[in-house]
């Protein structure tokens, strides 16, 4: 399997080494925070690249919650039970401080949208 940096310098163009080293151990970790999850290199870098100016952008943001994002988005189970456990109750509560008589109605679309 390639590594991170080389899927991404499929579509962003070449990535000097340091940068590149960088950009494959924050996957690791991101790996290592989720390791129920079982996202290949090919299939992350298809999730980022096309939200990227260029592949150093990617170590400003959350990698770890970028790999969460594409384990939801190719379906993995555990990825979704994770964001739900996670978000859904910080989101209703939220709902319900500003929409009270419609919070609840209005987290079940939202997650029904998400999922």
């Amino acid at each position: 399997m390639n590594p991170l940096s080389t899927e991404l310098a499929r579509s962003l163009g070449a990535i000097d080494p340091p940068l590149a080293r960088d950009l494959d151990a924050a996957l690791d970790d991101a790996r290592l925070e989720y390791p129920d999850l079982a996202v290949n290199n090919v299939q992350f870098a298809a999730f980022v690249a096309p939200r990227l100016a260029s592949p150093s952008q990617l170590l400003e943001l959350r990698v770890a919650e970028l790999y969460l994002a594409c384990a939801c988005q190719l379906g993995e189970p555990a990825a979704i039970s994770i964001l739900n456990t996670r978000c859904y109750p910080a989101f209703t509560k939220a709902a319900h401080r500003y929409l009270a008589s419609d919070a609840d109605e209005l987290a079940q679309r939202v997650h029904e949208r998400v999922f």
